[in-house]
């Protein structure tokens, strides 16, 4: 498997190809659905606490001791530790190997969609998570079968885990599939 040394992945493209390698080469040994256990794959130790709301997570990687662990949320609802996760071991691999001391944390206040990084770690969680062909496969099918976008991303969330509304309909939207909030018709 490829290494990617402190150095940034220049295009989407490229993010979904290491992406797709890692996927590849894990697919065989766990459950990919399963962000634990993708994780723990890269010997990180995970933990979860409950601390300040403002912070998703916190990773430290100590090269020479060979101890890795990342602190998740508590308080985080199932879905965005998950999502938070992947986003962590996307900076670690994108940003982290080489280093010989690494730690980073996710501060919600710090989080700006300008910011390329960001940008980067978001499109490699996404890919981990919702891997572009699949969801293209799986969206065809549904469009076929004449399911509406709420029923989408309720068949997506069975399909690919659980993924914060919010991140899954912007992934949607990468696709150009177009989300309708129904009407409510009762009054």
């Amino acid at each position: 498997m490829i290494k990617k040394n402190n150095s940034c992945l220049e295009t989407k493209e490229e993010i979904e190809a290491y992406v797709n390698e890692i996927r590849e080469h894990l697919n065989t040994k766990v459950d990919l659905k399963d962000v634990g256990a993708v994780i723990n794959s890269f010997g990180f130790n995970i933990e979860e606490e409950k601390i300040n709301r403002d912070i998703y997570s916190l990773v430290f990687a100590d090269h020479t001791l060979n101890d890795k662990i990342m602190i998740v949320n508590g308080n985080l609802r199932p879905d965005e530790k998950r999502y938070t996760l992947a986003r962590e071991l996307g900076y670690y691999l994108l940003y982290g190997v080489g280093k010989h001391k690494y730690h980073h944390e996710t501060i919600k206040s710090k989080i700006n969609e300008e910011n390329i990084i960001e940008q980067e770690v978001s499109c490699f969680a996404n890919n981990l998570l919702m891997p572009k062909d699949e969801m293209r496969k799986y969206y065809n099918i549904m469009l076929y079968l004449g399911y509406d976008t709420d029923d989408m991303i309720e068949c997506f969330q069975e399909e690919f885990g659980p993924i914060p509304n919010e991140i899954l309909i912007a992934r949607m939207k990468e696709f150009d599939i177009k989300y309708k909030v129904k009407k409510n018709t009762n009054y």
